[in-house]
């Protein structure tokens, strides 16, 4: 006798049809898994390097400013230093007293010159040029007969 297969149950075919689909299905979501977490380990990889250029760019930022800071301290000091200055300055012009700064062993540039000049009475050498050169020593020529600057630095 032949045995009938009831007409409610599926057949063969079918069966291994779902069957391949369901293991198809698998895979694809393990292959689908294994996509999903090497983007996120990708992103992750993206992100640590984001995070240190950040982090390099801070060092930068933060060692500006700090130079920034340094000048603003050196500005600020000899802003102090020429109001110090400016102040025996005029204290001196109010008084008839010479001031007494620092800033006196530096020779004053005339306004227009290549040199600077120093009072006549520091001379220990009075054939010797007064004028002071822009290194800030003393001019080592002869002063011309009759005055106290040699050829070179005579005034205009």
């Amino acid at each position: 006798m032949s045995a009938e297969l009831p007409a409610n149950r599926p057949s063969v075919r079918y069966v291994v049809t779902a069957a391949i689909a369901l293991l198809a299905g698998v895979a694809g979501g393990t292959l689908y898994a294994r996509w999903q977490r090497s983007e996120l380990q990708t992103q992750i990889v993206r992100l640590k390097n984001d995070a240190d250029d950040l982090r390099r760019e801070l060092g930068r930022a933060q060692r500006q400013a700090e130079l920034a800071e340094e000048r603003a301290q050196t500005a600020a000091t000899d802003a102090a230093a020429a109001r110090a200055y400016s102040e025996g300055l005029e204290r001196g012009l109010s008084t008839g007293e010479p001031h007494s700064t620092a800033a006196d062993d530096k020779p004053a540039i005339e306004p227009g010159s290549k040199t600077a000049s120093r009072p006549a009475e520091l001379d220990t050498e009075p054939d010797r040029c007064t004028a002071i050169t822009r290194a800030g020593t003393r001019c080592k020529r002869k002063a011309q007969a009759g005055t106290q600057r040699c050829w070179q630095h005579r005034d205009p």
